[in-house]
């Protein structure tokens, strides 16, 4: 629906006293993150925020293994997101591929110098190195970065 709605036009839409965002998506592809970015946008006062799948059994959802864009930490430095400095809680459940999702977490940690706690629910797909280096590269604060196993995210058997 955010893709959607940001193809036709109705993002950006100002959410100027917005404080608390929850979305919840199948997958933070191509056509997803430019919607994303957009709406982040237009919520300057955004102190919490929740990005999670949508509680759908791996095996109903297909997913194409054709090579996905990454929007790295650079593309969210460039959509300059005013809300980042006063970002004091974040929670992103990494979907079946997990680049996109990384590299938003990334952004969090380096940029939000109000950020008090960061949560990530992962797949057994993410090796804990792998997860230790989404923490590694800077914290603006002192974040507690918390992960957890999801059930939710094993998806690297669904592959189609």
């Amino acid at each position: 629906m955010l893709q959607n709605l940001f193809k036709k036009g109705f993002l950006p839409y100002p959410f100027h006293n917005l404080s608390c965002l929850s979305l919840h998506a199948n997958d933070l592809n191509d056509d997803w993150v430019p919607a994303l970015a957009c709406l982040l946008k237009g919520t300057p006062k955004l102190k919490s925020l929740h990005i999670k799948r949508y509680n759908i059994p791996a095996k109903r959802v297909k997913y194409s293994q054709s090579t996905m864009h990454v929007f790295t930490i650079r593309y969210w430095e460039s959509e300059k997101l005013a809300f980042v400095h006063q970002l004091e809680e974040a929670t992103i459940q990494l979907f079946h591929r997990g680049d996109n999702d990384l590299e938003l977490a990334k952004f969090f940690l380096k940029h939000a110098k109000s950020l008090k706690k960061m949560t990530i629910f992962y797949s057994t797909f993410f090796s804990p190195p792998i997860l230790r280096l989404v923490g590694d590269d800077g914290k603006a604060s002192t974040a507690e970065i918390v992960y957890f196993p999801s059930p939710l995210c094993n998806m690297e058997n669904y592959y189609q």
